[in-house]
């Protein structure tokens, strides 16, 4: 929820958003990375997209800055 919050946070202050953004992408990669080392592949899917839309925004973020 912080890392959320810091994202909203962010459409005021740009530096917020990208630390907060760096924040999710590797929260969302050990999820991916533990998911595929208990096996669950079918669990991954998600995470993999959540991974990849946090990485969207420290892209998108520092574009405009």
């Amino acid at each position: 929820m912080a890392g959320a919050a810091g994202v909203i946070a962010g459409l005021w202050w740009g530096p917020v958003a990208i630390a907060a953004a760096i924040g999710l992408t590797l929260y969302f990669a050990g999820a991916v990375a533990f998911h595929l080392r208990v096996g669950d592949r079918k669990g991954a899917s998600p995470a993999v997209v959540l991974t990849m839309a946090s990485v969207a925004l420290i892209v998108l973020h520092a574009a405009i800055l």
